[in-house]
């Protein structure tokens, strides 16, 4: 009789380099996996220079799925997300929406979406180490990154592990 195993893998690390040519001197600040009742959501890592975060500074944030999803659900989620955490004007979040949706792709299981937080606070993003989109908006990079990284996130088990705050 065959024996059946469940592999259920740990955290993969985004590529080190790939996040050093967006972030001098990166290093991983912290790992966290979301779970949603019985399932595994997504694998995030946070970068900083020296391992350092500093939401004033430059870092990387980086998912990698466990899951498909449309580009459209996941510009659907952080904009829903940002509400939860606060943020109200629905001029912005309605605008903010539509450009994410215009260049987030549809992922697959292992596809991963770094968001990275420049020195000039603006957001850039990239799939699976391709350029493919950027918002220039100070204001948006802040409540974006507040969905994993605000003391309001709906996940703060996950933001204090990403944060190096909790034991992984």
């Amino acid at each position: 009789m065959a024996s059946a195993f469940w592999f259920v893998p740990a955290i993969a690390y985004a590529d080190i380099n790939f996040i050093r040519q967006q972030i001098g001197n990166a290093e991983l600040v912290g790992t966290s996996r979301l779970h949603y009742m019985l399932w595994d959501i997504y694998d995030a890592e946070l970068y900083a220079p020296g391992g350092k975060w500093d939401d004033r500074g430059p870092f990387a944030l980086t998912l990698t799925y466990l899951h498909d999803f449309k580009g459209k659900t996941l510009a659907e989620y952080c904009v829903k997300e940002m509400r939860k955490v606060g943020y109200d004007d629905e001029t912005r979040l309605t605008r903010w929406e539509t450009k994410l949706e215009s260049f987030f792709p549809d992922v697959q299981k292992y596809d991963e979406l770094t968001g990275v937080r420049e020195a000039n606070g603006w957001t850039r993003f990239y799939s699976n180490g391709r350029p493919i989109g950027a918002i220039e908006d100070a204001e948006f990079t802040r409540h974006f990154f507040d969905i994993w990284l605000s003391p309001q996130t709906s996940a703060p088990h996950s933001r204090a592990k990403l944060l190096g705050l909790a034991s992984q």
